[in-house]
């Protein structure tokens, strides 16, 4: 009795409370802890309407005075920067700061922000002669030609067109839809199923459960080009079933499920980097690469793998417990999870139908998202295709397409953020922010710091883009123009910016489609989902410039 009373105090303190699954013999024994510990939770009450603090209304009026001081910066337009570009600058300035340091709904921020620079007419337009010109310039003449001769382009109604034409970004789609198939997968049961497995065989604790998500990416990227894809439709459901399934048998705080979406997040991002075929934005740097130093830095699937293995272990072991030091979430024993769900797989009958139908078009989609390359296939579509089978097969019905209020929601601030990061290319800021950035390094005459600072800032300018494959196409050219003039090996600056590509994602909750889809799932708050993202983006930083330097260097990449 006094060895059963040591045990119960110990759970105790592990855990925040326990419990008790009705006719469940194993946990018969926490009965009274449960009935404790059940006194003390308060009945939870409406959140009435709430008026502003001081506190917060100073924030707001502080975030508001520093888009202001950019909104009047003089434009430098021999770089090609106009008052365009500094008014887009300022309000996506003003979008991440109110996102950062006060509680305001991201979609609601967003909508205010499209209108604002829509009506303002602060977007880059399309004339009917295919030109690119500010929207305020629309009907005006064209500078030093005949003053008969103007922008034949409206300049309102192009510039609302351009801030719609997010929402039918393809990444905006692809997220769309495999928001639809991960609620599939919830709603049969097959993402239960999956989640009992997995608890099986590493429920022993909260940390191994964290590494057993980072396994199931390590397996799955080398056959799934879109990190999205992978991430949305097949590993974020069975996480949330996972958390769902803990829940079962403990009464956990909220900080279990943010380690748990937390770890899966950035599992889907260090592990895409791993694999040469772990994102589709992996090719596209090797393209660039090509066209910039030739075949001779040609990175394959091998060679790839080879270089991003050391460093990715190295990164792979330390996030998990970084995330948990950060949450101060303890590694909690999940024993009683484990025998529960070995119970729950002997008494779940065999596959329903719906399980079937969804296995059956996920085989499907798998073999369409492997073959890509050959079949050519895009991945949104594969996707779209996947929602549309499950409707034939009636695994889903259009009403739950449209009720699925977070699918619908995620849709629309992202459309937003992709106009956003899209026209900040444009107007010339992000070229301009690389050119700043090299001019500044060049001046630092000290080698290991001139690599480290370049690369770091390839790096850190990932928070300008929702889009990985738009962040290389806008930066990895004149990155590796600059490392040329400061002399630094081609094989580094290829290594750096290969494994940056989809590392540097970490930073921001709108940078790809699977961190968009975790940040709106796990209803983490922002300011914790980013500083999670750069204290891990740092101490990848850190790991690359050093270990990965090194492992390169013997391997004779430079």
């Amino acid at each position: 009795m006094e060895t059963a009373s040591s045990s119960n105090e110990n759970n105790r303190n592990t855990l925040d409370a326990i419990k008790v699954v009705e006719n469940d013999p194993v946990n018969e024994e926490y009965k009274s802890l449960l009935n404790k510990n059940d006194e003390q939770v308060p009945t939870p009450t409406p959140n009435p309407s709430r008026h502003l603090s001081r506190r917060e209304l100073i924030v707001y009026i502080a975030c508001f005075l520093v888009a202001l001081i950019f909104w009047n910066i003089p434009p430098k337009v021999d770089k090609g920067i106009t008052k365009t570009s500094m008014h887009l600058f300022a309000v996506f300035l003003l979008i991440v700061l109110l996102l950062l340091f006060t509680k305001a709904r991201i979609s609601i921020v967003i909508a205010f922000s499209l209108a604002f620079l829509s009506l303002s007419e602060n977007f880059k337009c399309r004339t009917l002669n295919n030109l690119m010109v500010d929207c305020s310039m629309c009907g005006k003449p064209i500078e030093g030609k005949d003053e008969s001769t103007i922008y034949q382009c409206n300049g309102s109604k192009g510039a609302f067109a351009i801030a719609l034409s997010g929402f039918a970004d393809p990444i905006n789609w692809l997220v769309f839809f495999a928001y639809q198939i991960g609620y599939c997968i919830e709603n049969t049961g097959f993402g239960k199923r999956v989640s009992y497995i997995i608890l099986k065989h590493f429920g022993t604790s909260l940390q191994g459960i964290g590494y057993a998500i980072f396994i199931i990416e390590l397996v799955l990227a080398p056959f799934i080009p879109s990190n999205v894809a992978r991430g949305g439709c097949i590993v974020l459901p069975i996480i949330a079933s996972i958390i769902e399934n803990i829940s079962q048998n403990y009464h956990v705080s909220s900080k279990v499920s943010d380690f748990l979406y937390l770890c899966g997040n950035h599992a889907n991002l260090i592990i895409s980097s791993i694999y040469l075929t772990g994102s589709a934005s992996n090719p596209v740097l090797v393209s660039k690469v090509n066209s910039v130093y030739g075949l001779e830095y040609d990175l394959t699937f091998m060679k790839w793998l080879i270089g991003s293995i050391v460093p990715g272990i190295v990164v792979i072991c330390i996030t998990p417990k970084v995330i948990g030091k950060y949450l101060k979430q303890e590694n909690m024993s999940l024993e009683h999870t484990q025998h529960y769900s070995e119970r729950m797989l002997r008494q779940m009958k065999d596959m329903t139908k719906d399980e079937k139908s969804l296995c059956f078009v996920f085989i499907i989609c798998l073999i369409l998202w492997i073959t890509a390359g050959i079949t050519g296939i895009d991945a949104t579509l594969v996707t779209f295709i996947g929602v549309l089978s499950l409707l034939t097969l009636n695994v889903m019905t259009w009403d739950n397409i449209l009720t699925n209020k977070k699918a619908w929601d995620t849709f629309f601030w992202l459309g937003g953020m992709i106009v956003m990061a899209n026209q900040l290319s444009e107007v010339g800021i992000s070229a301009l922010i690389g050119d700043y950035i090299a001019t500044f390094i060049e001046k630092i005459q000290i080698y290991p710091a001139q690599v480290f600072l370049l690369f770091t800032f390839y790096f850190i300018t990932m928070i300008f883009f929702s889009s990985v494959t738009g962040h290389v196409i806008a930066f990895a050219g004149p990155f590796m123009n600059a490392a040329e003039k400061l002399n630094i090996p081609k094989g580094l600056t290829v290594a750096f910016l290969a494994y940056y590509t989809l590392l540097c994602a970490s930073l921001t909750h709108y940078s790809c489609g699977s961190t968009v889809m975790y940040y709106s799932k796990s209803h983490i708050k922002t300011k914790r989902f980013m500083t999670v993202g750069f204290i891990i983006g740092f101490i990848t930083i850190g790991v690359y410039s050093t270990i990965g330097s090194f492992w390169w260097r013997i391997i004779g990449w430079y």
